[in-house]
């Protein structure tokens, strides 16, 4: 029995629908709303026009932000966006020029855990808070110590490994082949190790892989 391991479900799908109420966090976090006047807040979007995930979240961000601008009186939100182009590597150059440039007070976006880090990190040095759509593997009491300005928006792919493994055992299966897909960069971000020890726990081996 093959089970994918994807880009397609190790992104969260709630990510997509990016809500007004997101746009309004940002604000609330850089201290906009004690303004009584008309306040522009920029706000830089890093995403990959080259994938599915990447274009449905390109959408959602300008719906989002022509809501929340037609709705609310004192605050406007003004987008910057930054496509990757399939180029993981570029995310940390998007994520300076988009404060350099633009004087972004938030940016959002980064469907993979490679970019997050990497945007996370220039985040950091400009005190510059960081929404990643990214899901990833990691402890997350780990995480605020190292990128105090990064924010994880996306559910933890830990469940999905759980929800696979109980599957695998509800069939007494002690085989499995898992196919998966890793990025250009020959990493899949630990998730098929992560997938293999859980399923080793409980018994099962997984036989082969791609």
């Amino acid at each position: 029995m093959a089970f994918p391991l994807t880009s397609e479900y190790t992104t969260s799908k709630p990510t997509i629908f990016l809500p007004t109420t997101l746009i309004s966090f940002l604000l609330l976090y850089k201290g906009i709303f004690a303004s009584s006047q008309i306040e522009t807040t920029s706000i830089g979007a890093i995403i990959d026009d080259n994938t599915h995930i990447g274009k449905e979240v390109n959408a959602a961000i300008k719906v989002a932000a022509q809501t929340f601008n037609s709705s609310s009186m004192y605050q406007r939100v003004s987008l910057h966006f930054h496509n990757l182009g399939g180029n993981p590597l570029q995310a940390a150059y998007a994520a300076e020029e988009l404060i350099k440039e633009n004087n972004v007070q938030a940016i959002i976006g980064m469907e993979t855990w490679e970019e997050a880090s990497l945007v996370a990190e220039v985040g950091n040095r400009s005190q510059v808070p960081i929404v990643s759509f990214a899901s990833v593997i990691l402890p997350q009491p780990l995480t605020p110590p190292r990128w105090p300005f990064l924010v994880q928006l996306a559910t933890n792919v830990t469940e999905q490994i759980r929800c696979i493994t109980e599957i695998v055992c509800s069939f007494n299966w002690r085989k499995v082949i898992a196919i998966y897909e890793a990025d250009y960069y020959g990493t899949d971000f630990g998730i098929f190790s992560a997938l293999s020890d859980s399923l080793q726990d409980h018994g099962v081996e997984i036989e082969s892989s791609p």
